[in-house]
Parts: structure tokens; C-alpha cells; sequence
């Protein structure tokens, strides 16, 4: 059986190679070896990731979204512009974010604008990668010291006994 990508065939494995118990036996510890090896890993199912958006990095605080669109528009038409700002200064992080909209008009902006200058400043352009997941869901309150310790307890007894 031919291991296609997404399709592992474990079950398959298992029932062809199952031994009944009343086989094995503790004097024949060979008995174990007729078990045929399982496949070391089941691929996904293949999927394709857009590469139309960039992630520009080394941006003078100076840069603003207005400047990096009119400097990437000469490119392809681009969709959205996103710097990433300091919450608390409210200044650029030197990095951002451009979305065009297709992957040829990306492409073309990666190639000619790595390395260029944007406001006194050498520009870095590679493609986005998805931002990693998190184990637990955005904005959820953790257990802190302050929040109230009876309210805690009633809302994890809603949750036992709806």
C-alpha cells in the first residue's frame, strides 16, 4: 500500500499485521519480531501558502505607512500596510508589514526593494510567515493574584453545572 500525503493506512497496518495473543509467548521472545514495521510518519495533506504578503524589517521610526506604501506601489498594487508600533512610545518597532494582491506583484517588490534605501535606512524585505499559534485563545484572563477569588469560584462552578 502506497502512502499518500494525508493518508497514513494505520488501521489498515494494524489489522494485517495483528497476532493473536495466543501466539505470543514469553519462551519465544523472536515471536515479536514478525510484526512488520509501521510508517515513521503520516504526511498532512499538502497546502499552499499565499506569498503575497512581505515583512520589511530595519524601518527608520521616522518611516510611516504612508511612505512605505508609496515606495512599494511602484511594484504591484498593494492591498495593506501595517507597522508595527511600541504601545507605549507609540513610535515604529523598525518592522512592518505589505500586502499586495498577487504573488508575482510580491515577488517582483522582494527582488527589487531588499537592500534599498527608505528614509536614510537599508531595507530588509523576505516574506511573511504565519504568525505561530498559541496554545490558549487571544485575550483570555489568567488567574492573577488580583482578580477576585470568590468570582473565580462561581464562574468555574457555571462551568461545572450549567
Amino acid at each position: 500500500m502506497a502512502l499518500l500525503p494525508g493518508n497514513c493506512g494505520v488501521d489498515k497496518l494494524f489489522k494485517r499485521n495483528a497476532m493473536p495473543f495466543s501466539g505470543l509467548s514469553l519462551k519465544q521472545p523472536s515471536s515479536f519480531l514478525r510484526l512488520r514495521s509501521l510508517p515513521v510518519a503520516c504526511l498532512p495533506p499538502p497546502t499552499r501558502t499565499r506569498n503575497n504578503k512581505l515583512f520589511v524589517t530595519s524601518l527608520s521610526i521616522y518611516t510611516t505607512e504612508r511612505t512605505l506604501q508609496n515606495a512599494f506601489s511602484n511594484h504591484g498594487k498593494v492591498v495593506d500596510v501595517r507597522i508595527i508600533m511600541n504601545k507605549t512610545t507609540r513610535r515604529s518597532k523598525g518592522f512592518g508589514f505589505v500586502e499586495f494582491a498577487t504573488e508575482e506583484e510580491a515577488n517582483t517588490a522582494l527582488k527589487e526593494m531588499n537592500g534599498k534605501i527608505l528614509n536614510g535606512w537599508l531595507i530588509t524585505v523576505d516574506y511573511a510567515k504565519p504568525a505561530p499559534r498559541s496554545g490558549r485563545a487571544p485575550n483570555v484572563p489568567q488567574n492573577t493574584p488580583y482578580m477576585n477569588k470568590e468570582a473565580t469560584a462561581e464562574a468555574a462552578d457555571d462551568l461545572r453545572n450549567p
